[in-house]
């Protein structure tokens, strides 16, 4: 019943239905894009030209995949992370001791050690909409709280989905469930984490 129920749940599944998604997400996109990229960089590339080399490579990846609409933030924003660090080494790779301060905190590539917090910023800049915005700080660390209350196997899945790229189905086979089973809890685990947040968010 739980799978028959998240059957149910649109999926952006095409380069078609990615670019409606991207199209209707754009001015968000656009904000957070703005919070993640240097003012250095920002000086040499426009904002939109960013967001359209992460929405090409989105194009690219999507197609065998089958992302629910509740996944496809997390999952955008990590690859407009990696198009903001690459474009940063492009332009500024000869000054490799000051290409880390240079980038804003938030599009650094994290350590292995530092992916914990990164997949808590990715997941809740996905979440929290522009007009939800609250202090960074408050937003980071709530999160971060939030992810350590989920149960093991939900924050581990999380983790591979967005911090791997793993399909469902290799996580599924991972945690010894079925496709459907580790569709479900990534779907309640982002309402789950959504919720969470509310407390934080500012009143109106």
């Amino acid at each position: 019943m739980q799978e028959e129920a998240h059957n149910n749940e649109d999926y952006v599944d095409t380069p078609e239905a990615l670019g409606d998604w991207l199209e209707a997400n754009r001015a968000h996109l656009l904000v957070i894009l703005q919070q993640k990229a240097s003012v250095k960089l920002r000086s040499k590339v426009d904002a939109d030209d960013l967001l359209q080399d992460a929405a090409s490579r989105a194009v690219k990846s999507v197609v065998g995949m089958k992302l629910a609409t509740s996944e496809v933030m997390p999952w955008f924003l990590q690859i407009l992370t990696h198009t903001i660090v690459d474009a940063h080494r492009h332009h500024f790779g000869s000054q490799k001791r000051d290409a880390a301060r240079e980038v804003s905190v938030d599009a650094n590539l994290p350590s292995h050690g530092d992916q914990a917090a990164q997949l808590a910023d990715l997941l809740a800049a996905s979440i929290t909409s522009p007009s939800q915005a609250f202090s960074q700080h408050v937003r980071l660390g709530r999160m971060q709280e939030a992810l350590s209350q989920l149960p093991a196997d939900a924050r581990q899945a999380i983790h591979w989905r967005f911090m791997e790229s793993l399909s469902s189905q290799e996580i599924a086979a991972r945690l010894n469930k079925s496709d459907g089973a580790v569709r479900v809890l990534l779907s309640r685990t982002l309402k789950r984490l959504e919720d969470l947040l509310n407390d934080v968010r500012p009143a109106g």
